[in-house]
C-alpha cells in the first residue's frame, strides 16, 4: 500500500513538474536570489571578487550539492547541469559592476549616500535577507521533490529533510566560511527550521491526498509553500524571532 501511495505521488508531482516549468523557474530564482545575497555579504564584509564568487555559490549549489550525496543521487545536481554555476557567475559579475557603480555615485556626492538616510528600507542588510528568504522558499520545494524523486521513505521524514538542506544548507556552509565558530543559522537564527516545517507540511499534504491528488492541487501547493516560507523568513527578519 505504501509503496502504491508513493507511486501515485511520484506520478502528480513529477508529471507536473515534467509538464511545466514552475520547477526550473523555481530553481533559477533560488540561484539568483541566492547569488545576490552572496555579492552584497561580500562587499558589506569586503570580500574578494573570488570570496564573492564562494558566498553566493555555496547557498545557490551548495545545499543540493548536500542533498545530492545524502541520498546518493549520480551525478549531483551541479554537475549534470552547469547552467546554475553559469547563473552564479553572471550574477556575481553583474552585481559587482552594479555595486561599483554606487560606490562610485556616493563617493561623487560630497558626502550625500546613494539612499536616504531617514527611513532607508532599501539597504544592503535588507536586500540581502529578501533575497535569502526568495531563495529559501524556492529551494523548499525543489528539495522536497528531490525526495519524491529518489523514493525516499518515509516522505513525512525525509522530505523536509532534503528541504532544509537544500534551502538552509548551504547558507550554513557560506556562514562557517564567513566566521568560523559564530553559524548564525545554527545559533540564534530561525532560518533552517523555516524549510523543515514548510517541507514537512507540503509533505503531509501529499501523503493525505495521495488518492486525488491532481496536478492542479500541486501547483497550488507549490505556490503555497513557497510564499509561507518567503513570508515566514521575512516575518523573523522583522520581528526579530
Amino acid at each position: 500500500l505504501k509503496k502504491r501511495l508513493h507511486a501515485r505521488i511520484f506520478s502528480v508531482v513529477m508529471g507536473y513538474a515534467l509538464d511545466s516549468s514552475a520547477f526550473h523557474i523555481l530553481a533559477v530564482v533560488g540561484t539568483i536570489a541566492f547569488a545576490v545575497s552572496g555579492v552584497l555579504i561580500a562587499y558589506r564584509e569586503n570580500f574578494s571578487f573570488f570570496g564573492a564568487l564562494v558566498l553566493s555559490a555555496l547557498p545557490a549549489v551548495g545545499g543540493g550539492a548536500l542533498r545530492d550525496i545524502l541520498f546518493d543521487r549520480h551525478p549531483i545536481g551541479v554537475m549534470s547541469n552547469p547552467l546554475y554555476l553559469y547563473l552564479v557567475g553572471a550574477t556575481v559579475l553583474a552585481g559587482f559592476c552594479i555595486i561599483s557603480a554606487i560606490s562610485l555615485r556616493r563617493s561623487k556626492s560630497k558626502g550625500e549616500t546613494a539612499f536616504p538616510k531617514k527611513r532607508r528600507f532599501l539597504t544592503m542588510a535588507n536586500i540581502q535577507e529578501t533575497c535569502d528568504a526568495a531563495g529559501m522558499a524556492a529551494f523548499t520545494v525543489s528539495g522536497l521533490a528531490t525526495a519524491i524523486a529518489v523514493g525516499a521513505e518515509p516522505l513525512w521524514l525525509w522530505g523536509p529533510i532534503a528541504a532544509m538542506l537544500s534551502a538552509a544548507g548551504g547558507c550554513i556552509l557560506r556562514d562557517i566560511v564567513r566566521q568560523a565558530g559564530k553559524v548564525g543559522t545554527l545559533k540564534d537564527e530561525f532560518y533552517a527550521e523555516i524549510p523543515l516545517l514548510w517541507g514537512l507540511a507540503f509533505s503531509l499534504f501529499l501523503l493525505t491526498r495521495p488518492s486525488v491528488l491532481a496536478p492542479e492541487e500541486v501547483g497550488i501547493a507549490i505556490v503555497v509553500t513557497v510564499v509561507g516560507a518567503f513570508l515566514t523568513r521575512m516575518a523573523a527578519v522583522f520581528f526579530g524571532l
